[in-house]
């Protein structure tokens, strides 16, 4: 590692002095189920990591837990220090989860599903602004979604609404200066697994 290097990791370190997951001690039951007993996980910056577990182990229960889609019986979640609410709106952090139930014909263009990954930023009558629109934009340019911006929903390929129109919503919904964020550079096992999260 050049001086160089260690410097800017160092000033990097002191501009972000809170983890970007932290995850203490989370309990969670359905009913009588118990669905995640006391998980913890500290998750640094500029890390990608990956979550395995057999079906029914608490993956999509704990990534729940993260986005504040339920709400523990015990414990915390930490985003970037602040709770999951706080993170959501301000766009920094997203979900896909690996299922989804989608009315692919309803009367939504490319374009108006990306913008909704920019209402946490709008007023109460979602009318988008001039940033708005830019970001929806560039997040539709990244993904080479701009040709289908005016297309019905449904017509997209299977192709593009898995790998493409998903991930447009969380990137319009990003903070404008560092889209990139959740792109990871290194990986780091924790507890003799690899557990997701993004930065």
């Amino acid at each position: 590692m050049s001086a160089f290097t260690a410097h800017r990791d160092a000033e990097a370190a002191q501009a972000r002095p809170h983890p970007a997951i932290q995850v203490e001690n989370v309990t969670v039951h359905y009913g009588e189920v118990l669905a995640l007993d006391a998980a913890s996980l500290v998750l640094e910056h500029s890390r990608i990591c990956g979550l395995v577990g057999m079906n029914g182990s608490g993956k999509s229960t704990l990534f729940k837990a993260i986005m504040g889609m339920i709400r523990p019986d015990a414990g915390r979640v930490l985003i970037n220090g602040a709770p999951p609410a706080k993170a959501r709106k301000e766009g920094g952090i997203g979900y896909v989860p690996q299922s989804e139930d989608v009315d692919w014909q309803f009367p939504l263009s490319v374009r108006d599903v990306v913008m909704m990954g920019r209402y946490g930023r709008q007023g109460f009558t979602r009318r988008p602004s001039k940033a708005d629109r830019a970001a929806v934009d560039d997040a539709l340019e990244r993904v080479e979604l701009s040709d289908f911006a005016g297309r019905q929903i449904g017509q997209l390929s299977g192709g593009q609404k898995k790998t493409r129109l998903r991930g447009t919503g969380h990137r319009a919904g990003s903070h404008h200066d560092a889209p990139g964020r959740a792109v990871c550079r290194r990986r780091q096992a924790l507890g003799g697994h690899h557990h997701a999260a993004a930065a």
